[in-house]
């Protein structure tokens, strides 16, 4: 079980709890999610803040490479609206 953060402060809140992993949402913008804040350029920052496995979610696309992120979570990168 896991539970998605958006922001350090939620990232930091959550490594107490008895999780198997947390969600980092979003990667990038995208069309479901326009108004989500995205992380990109502080991602892997924000992701080694974690002491749980990160599973990277929203606009992940196939070939994203991500440091300190061990799952990524691939959606509308597989089909087209």
């Amino acid at each position: 079980m896991g539970i998605l953060t958006h922001n350090k402060k939620e990232i930091l809140e959550v490594n107490s709890l008895d999780i198997g992993y947390i969600g980092l949402s979003a990667y990038r913008a995208i069309r479901t999610k326009r108004d989500a804040s995205v992380l990109k350029e502080s991602l892997s920052d924000m992701a080694r803040l974690s002491f749980k496995p990160v599973a990277e979610t929203g606009g992940v696309k196939v070939d994203d490479e991500i440091d300190g992120v061990i799952y990524a979570v691939v959606g509308t990168d597989l089909y087209e609206y």
